[in-house]
């Protein structure tokens, strides 16, 4: 007998968690709804999850929480783990995403969100590489899942 396929999983990040506690609490229901689907589906149609042009990162995609609101999304290039890293109205969550590139660091392994030197237009990598507690992750699995999971500790 086979095994089931392991449930996606989303993480969010402290930048989406401050962004999310500055929203007027009608937005914030309606992200909560976002998650709550996202988790339980992170393929389903309904979400709009949609690639950007002009981004320097091709994994950044964008989900609709309603007309106005959008949500940044990390997709992986393999693997079922997404990450939510921002919510803001339309064009200013496009905006953000594209200041930035999100990479994992090839002797860590860790998470590294690089901000993009628009003059040139390339990534900047930081000195020292994060681990992945100081990437500011915060995960939980995809199916079944109401409450965040615990930071987890290096």
């Amino acid at each position: 007998m086979s095994q089931p396929a392991a449930a996606p999983t989303v993480a969010v990040s402290d930048d989406f968690l401050r962004a999310y506690s500055d929203l007027p609490r009608p937005i914030q229901r309606k992200v909560r709804a976002f998650l709550e689907k996202f988790r339980a589906d992170p393929h389903q149609g309904s979400l709009h999850l949609e690639g950007l042009e002009g981004m320097r990162d091709p994994k950044v995609r964008s989900a609709r929480i309603d007309l106005a609101w959008r949500a940044i999304v990390v997709r992986p290039d393999a693997g079922d783990v997404y990450l939510v890293v921002w919510v803001d109205h339309h064009d200013e969550a496009v905006a953000w995403a594209r200041r930035r590139v999100w990479e994992i660091h090839p002797q860590t392994g860790a998470l590294q969100v690089l901000p993009v030197d628009t003059s040139v237009g390339t990534a900047r990598p930081s000195a020292a590489a994060p681990t992945a507690a100081r990437a500011g992750l915060h995960t939980a699995p995809a199916r079944g899942c109401r409450r965040r999971a615990a930071r987890s500790r290096p």
